[in-house]
């Protein structure tokens, strides 16, 4: 045997595969395969290319591209990486192409020349990143056309042009955040408080109450004192004040500390003054309860001798409506007519308010009647009441007027009344009622998707369809959906992607489309994770496709696709769009690699002009994902990047995640540990000012109770976590509610009906079944969220729960509109005609909705009712809302 027979013979014996390419051009493919795979050795340059190609023949192009990426990573076969690339693009997977043929262009300048269509793959891709703010990424992809395809057409020159002035404003964007004026101090944290107090005070009873709400601050006794006085006086507005609000007001004093104050006032307002400080402070020495009823009836009757008082609010802040009625009826209730002998009998009226005159100083009297009527029961007489005031306001163009019916419209959606709202606001009493209109139809279209139609118990119809007639009612039901979806808000930017409504319409098509049809069904279906990566690597935006996918893979543990995906990006170190490497990190970080996903959001940051941003979105998305290491790591990079160093809603999230080691750490076990805790701490509390402590200690205690950290530890960890928060003799006195509650005791006995934190802590107890009549009728929803939130998730009756989820959705904070929707969904899914997909559809097509800036003391904004497209990504899902790391 000749030498070279020899050499044949050991090749065939190793593998050598020297065959596999004649075969191939022959189409013998599977011969092909059964060849390669039968092989002692894998087939490498022209032969694992041939065996490819082979692969791809027989429909098998997931292994074609394992094979083409595996021989361009062990051998660095640069013909090997453009037939993947190639291969990629045949497939429809355009964005994963773009990347490796730039990688192609880093290997060989040449390689490429003279493909068009690789040239046209470059330029699309550019038209995306100039969409998206990727100045830089878009003119490297036109160099790298100009390198292709050599002198570049008008168009291309054109195109060159705007991508180069992009690619300068972005660079000249990057430097500027990283640089300050002169002499470069950052800005201070804490507010002029006693500054801003005295120029309250000088304004309005009304400014004090709102810097209260707005720095969140406790109030001087003094302060609190002339306050109140106002409120007795009807000079705080319509609403009865709230418990919480003058808690709030009290803050860390004691009665020692407003003694002196109250006790120097005049005897009537010194006797309102512990009348309402007494269900608020619990070391009164003659509280109601300790010294009987004589006490509480000596205090009510010297309140009544306030100058000017308003009767009514003494009383109707005890309870007591009938005497509340009484009071303001014989203060207002104007003479009846006299019939003239020849003359005709004066019009019957229902109620004494109807024949007040209405003017600036009757308008107001009118609607505290009508409330009252509506806290005793009557709600038809209370909206024919309120409908008339407004609309004899509006004629009379009292000045007030538009406030006044602002506010109960308002009041209506928080209380579960979309349907009153309406009415309220038909009265052309609101100068621009559009974006409290949209919302009240949001909840109505809410309310009848989730009943199927007309919820039966559905008592804010009935007394609106008595009142205004079936007529008036049929109309409003044609213009509910425009007004709900004429939006009052621009819809945020989408850096060019398609939104959510657009994907989730029966006839959107490609790749992307067709993955969150399949994951819509079953996320976790065989085959759903290689749609979901087939999608992103089609995507020559990235970040679009990301959008949708990273959730739905993490939510559906499809581990391995991702693995698959990020491996073949791994390969592509040419990516310099901020958007692409934040999407491959958060891909790393689904596939397993953490340290590939910290180097890659590391990348981005860096590119970016806003790296703080890039860092939250970083941590916000490792919070989803389960990765602890590397949340904490982004918010701390997040922090480092903040103006002074400073930012509580991060320095927040970082502490619940060091008190969330209290079940696992053996730090906590020791003396040092529980000291190094409690320094975390204080090192949150100690630079807020002394005015505003109270408040900063019981939103650290709140975030701790939603964070869920209490209800996953034994009693020997609260024990401990109660140490770490600042020990229970100092709870017992700051937060005694808190301290129950951590302790997972019964926080005491039932609160009244202006106590929203006592009241949600009832509801959840299942002591409060629904919200009391005088809660609803003389106080301010806005104030109430807590207790709305608890009724939503925890009220027995289905009715109370329904109405309260989408009074939340339709007015309430940010992280309230998330509980509603939680709510709405769970009653959804449990119920024996679900309506989950048709809620869904109709959110995301993003109906308007009111959030509120700091409780009732400002006006509400116009919003919808889930913000942001990641919010209704998960809504699509069918996944949980998480809540947001940083607040709003």
């Amino acid at each position: 045997m000749t030498w070279r027979g020899a050499a044949l013979l050991v090749c065939m014996a190793a593998g050598c595969h020297h065959r596999l390419p004649k075969l191939n051009a022959q189409g013998r493919h599977a011969e092909v395969v059964e060849r390669a795979q039968s092989a002692r050795f894998r087939p490498k340059r022209k032969a694992a290319r041939a065996y490819a190609d082979s692969l791809h023949a027989l429909g098998r192009e997931r292994a074609a591209l394992d094979v083409l990426l595996l021989d361009y990573r062990r051998g660095g076969e640069v013909p090997s990486l453009i037939a993947l690339a190639d291969l990629e693009r045949s497939i429809g997977w355009n964005g994963l192409a773009a990347h490796h043929y730039a990688r192609v262009l880093t290997h060989d300048r040449d390689a490429l020349r003279g493909r068009d269509a690789v040239c046209d793959l470059f330029r699309e891709r550019a038209r995306a990143y100039l969409h998206a703010g990727e100045g830089e990424a878009a003119d490297l992809d036109m160099r790298r056309v100009r390198l292709v395809c050599g002198g570049s057409s008008a168009g291309d020159a054109a195109l060159a042009a705007e991508a180069d002035a992009a690619a300068a404003a972005q660079v000249e964007a990057r430097v500027a955040s990283g640089t300050c004026t002169p002499p470069c101090e950052p800005p201070s944290h804490t507010p002029t408080l006693e500054a801003d107090l005295r120029a309250a005070r000088a304004d309005s009873p009304v400014a004090v109450a709102t810097l209260a709400a707005k720095q969140r601050r406790q109030l001087p006794p003094q302060v609190i004192v002339e306050l109140l006085e106002a409120e007795a006086r009807g000079a705080l507005g319509l609403w009865l004040l709230e418990d919480d609000t003058l808690r709030g007001w009290v803050g860390a004093q004691r009665w020692p500390d407003l003694a002196a104050a109250v006790m120097s006032a005049s005897g009537p307002v010194a006797a309102y003054t512990q009348l309402r400080l007494a269900p608020v402070l619990g070391d009164m020495p003659r509280a109601p309860g300790r010294a009987g009823e004589q006490e509480l009836d000596r205090w009510t009757e010297q309140a009544l001798r306030i100058p000017n008082v308003e009767a009514w609010r003494v009383y109707a802040s005890q309870g007591d409506i009938a005497t509340a009625e009484l009071s303001h009826a014989g203060r207002w209730r104007p003479p009846k007519q006299e019939t003239a002998l020849d003359g005709p009998p004066p019009p019957r009226v229902q109620h004494w308010s109807q024949r007040l005159q209405i003017d600036e100083g009757t308008l107001q009297a009118a609607l505290i009647a009508a409330r009252l009527r509506d806290a005793a029961g009557k709600h038809d007489l209370a909206l024919t009441l309120t409908i008339r005031a407004l609309r004899a306001g509006a004629e009379a163009e009292v000045e007030s007027v538009d406030a006044l019916a602002r506010a109960s419209s308002i009041a209506a959606m928080g209380w579960g009344r979309p349907w009153h709202a309406l009415a309220i606001l038909q009265t052309g009493a609101v100068a621009d009622p559009a974006a409290l209109r949209a919302a009240a139809a949001s909840a109505v279209i809410l309310s009848r998707t989730m009943c199927d139609g007309s919820c039966r118990e559905d008592d804010d119809l009935g007394v609106v369809r008595r009142v205004m007639g079936e007529d008036w009612v049929e109309s409003t039901r044609e213009a509910l959906l425009g007004w709900s979806l004429a939006r009052r808000t621009r819809p945020e930017a989408t850096a060019g992607c398609p939104t959510v409504a657009e994907l989730t319409e029966p006839d959107a098509s490609g790749p992307l489309a067709e993955a969150l049809r399949a994951a819509r069904v079953d996320l976790r279906a065989p085959g759903v994770g290689h749609q979901l990566g087939a999608a992103l690597a089609s995507d020559l935006r990235s970040w679009c496709a990301g959008r949708i996918v990273l959730p739905a893979m993490v939510e559906g543990q499809h581990v391995l696709p991702a693995k698959r995906l990020s491996d073949a990006l791994s390969h592509a170190p040419e990516s310099e769009a901020v958007g692409d490497l934040l999407t491959q990190s958060k891909l790393a970080l689904v596939a397993g690699q953490p340290e590939r996903a910290m180097l890659l959001a590391i990348a981005a940051s860096g590119e970016s002009a806003r790296p703080r941003a890039v860092w939250l979105d970083v941590a916000a998305f490792s919070a989803t994902a389960d990765a602890r290491e590397l949340e904490l790591r982004a918010l701390r990079e997040a922090l480092m990047l903040t103006p002074g160093l400073h930012e509580p809603d991060i320095e927040r999230r970082l502490l619940l995640a060091s008190l969330g080691d209290v079940e696992v750490s053996w730090g906590l076990d020791r003396p040092q540990g529980g000291e190094a805790v409690r320094a975390d701490v204080l090192g949150i509390l100690d630079p807020v000012p002394r005015a505003q402590r109270w408040h900063a200690e019981r939103s650290l205690l709140e975030a701790v109770w939603r964070d869920g950290l209490p209800a996953r530890l034994d009693p020997e960890q609260r024990a401990r976590l109660i140490d770490a928060l600042g020990g229970p003799d100092w709870m017992a006195q700051a937060h005694p509610r808190a301290l129950a509650r951590l302790r997972d005791e019964d926080p005491g006995e039932g609160a009244g009906p202006l106590h929203d934190h006592g009241m949600a802590d009832d509801a959840r107890e299942g002591r409060l079944a629904s919200l009391p009549a005088l809660s609803v009728s003389l106080t301010d929803p806005r104030s109430f969220e807590h207790a709305r939130m608890a009724l939503a998730t925890s009220a027995r009756d289905w009715s109370v729960r329904r109405r309260m989820a989408i009074s939340l959705l339709v007015l309430g904070t940010p992280s309230a509109r998330r509980v509603g929707w939680q709510s709405l969904m769970a009653m959804a899914r449990e119920s024996s005609t679900p309506q989950t997909q048709a809620l869904r559809e109709f959110v995301v097509q993003r109906p308007a909705a009111l959030v509120p800036k700091w409780a009732r003391w400002s006006n509400v904004g116009p919003t919808v009712v889930l913000e942001g497209q990641d919010a209704l990504v998960r809504v699509v899902l069918g996944l949980d809302l998480s809540p947001s790391l940083v607040a709003p």
